[in-house]
């Protein structure tokens, strides 16, 4: 009989208080009927009482129902679980307390008395649940009967969905519900529910059964949406922003990378441990705006070149993933290319080490090349076609020079082999693989020394 998210403990094992009517004497709805409810009016009165077991007290509802009360019955049960509502919550404002985050062990203990008594009620009326409450279109079931009254006299208001005979709102009770006492319940609950994940962010162990069983307790009761998760999603943005700021200012661009992964996955577990799923996807939009979009540009400006040039290539691999969750994958790529001219160009434009221009390009290549493969696999395509694009560029800003460098260069391996008289085939053919896709690039290729080399341009850069 439990609602789904809420773990109660089962009815206590002593016999319930409850007056009984002569078994002989057929119910009457305007007496014995009602007295069959005493012990959910609060108080119940102990001087009319005797014990009776679950079962008795069920059979008790099944007689009721067969005598054609199943109606009234419903009515008075759905007073006396409304009067014993309205008491528990004067009882939890009367225990009020400053602290926010202490209110919410006051908050869960209302809570968990009130599915109990709601579950045993359950319980025992559970044939006019189900012969009743179940075949009458209009009328609530026992326990969404209780969420309803507990949810009214928390925010105040109507009560919807009463049926069978005419059930009013709050006011027909002869009980006043006081909007602004019951609705501070629910804005102290969320604020010591937002203070609690507030220390867990910042480091500090917090109840997350609690918190868990209170986030339940909003989602059927229908306030988790308008009264928690907006005021949630808005204090986890000014957060992270907050600490966005902080955090590209003090760390470098690894650490940075490092300290928004592990965020995502924090908010990600917190999502699913004590979070409605409806939550997931918008609370992680909302860290991914704020802690990284917002900075990413700043970290490709200041620390992209050193993760490059020290072959980072986790740091590099979660930058990409980073990117790709914010939608900034083109800048990312933008960044490479524009790494990728200067580093070859300053290759290029160096007169005086042209005897190992090739070399150092071939260098660059290889490197660049396993950063494409190794961190950027997710986009090879777009990177690969990058980096060609980045080699073309420089590659033919000295016109005829390098080709005639590439030339000379895979001239000279072939000369080696010769005169050694070993060649080791597998690396001259990684050698020359690598040259042409230099020479490839290269849009002046018209003088003697390629002639022998012009056979083999076949496939694209690769």
């Amino acid at each position: 009989f439990s609602s789904p998210g809420v773990r109660l403990s089962p009815p206590p094992a002593h016999p319930t208080v409850v007056s009984i009517p002569d078994p002989m004497t057929p119910f009457d709805s305007t007496t014995d009927a009602f007295q069959l409810l005493q012990p959910f009016r609060p108080p119940p009165d102990p001087q009319r009482a005797v014990a009776a077991s679950f079962e008795e007290l069920y059979r008790r509802v099944e007689d009721a129902c067969s005598h054609k009360l199943a109606d009234s019955l419903y009515q008075k049960l759905r007073a006396a679980m409304k009067a014993r509502a309205i008491a528990q919550l004067k009882a939890l404002r009367s225990r009020s307390c400053p602290d926010p985050i202490a209110f919410l062990s006051r908050v869960d203990e209302c809570w968990s008395d009130h599915c109990a008594s709601t579950l045993t009620t359950r319980s025992i009326f559970l044939y006019l649940d189900r012969a009743y409450c179940a075949k009458t279109p209009g009328v609530k079931g026992v326990w969404d009967l209780g969420l309803m009254l507990f949810r009214a006299s928390l925010v105040g208001g109507d009560e919807e969905g009463g049926g069978g005979g005419g059930v009013g709102n709050a006011s027909n009770s002869g009980v006043t519900v006081v909007e602004e006492d019951v609705g501070e319940i629910v804005r102290k609950t969320t604020r010591g529910l937002l203070a609690s994940i507030q220390r867990e962010r910042d480091g500090e162990a917090v109840d997350r059964a609690r918190i868990k069983r209170l986030t339940a307790a909003l989602v059927n009761l229908g306030l988790y949406a308008d009264h928690f998760e907006r005021a949630f999603l808005d204090h986890s943005a000014a957060y992270y922003r907050a600490e966005g700021t902080r955090a590209a200012q003090s760390s470098d661009a690894a650490g940075f990378l490092t300290h928004c992964e592990a965020r995502l996955a924090e908010e990600e577990d917190r999502a699913s441990t004590y979070l409605d799923a409806s939550t997931r996807r918008t609370l992680t939009r909302c860290v991914e705006q704020n802690l990284v979009e917002t900075h990413v540009i700043g970290v490709l400006d200041k620390g992209f070149d050193a993760l490059c040039a020290e072959n980072r290539i986790e740091d590099l691999r979660r930058l990409h993933a980073l990117c790709a969750r914010v939608d900034k994958v083109d800048k990312l790529r933008d960044a490479f290319a524009a790494r990728a001219k200067r580093v070859g160009a300053a290759i290029v434009q160096d007169e005086e080490n042209d005897k190992d221009m090739v070399q150092n390009l071939l260098d660059v290549k290889e490197s660049l090349e396993r950063i494409v493969s190794d961190a950027f696999g997710g986009s090879l395509e777009l990177f690969s076609n990058a980096l060609k694009e980045a080699f073309e560029s420089f590659v033919n800003s000295r016109r005829n020079r390098p080709a005639e460098l590439i030339a000379k260069y895979v001239d000279g391996k072939l000369r080696a082999g010769s005169k050694s008289g070993y060649v080791d085939e597998e690396e001259m053919e990684r050698t020359l693989d690598a040259v042409l896709t230099l020479f490839r690039c290269v849009l002046y290729k018209r003088f003697s020394p390629f002639a022998r080399f012009q056979h083999l341009i076949a496939s694209p850069f690769n």
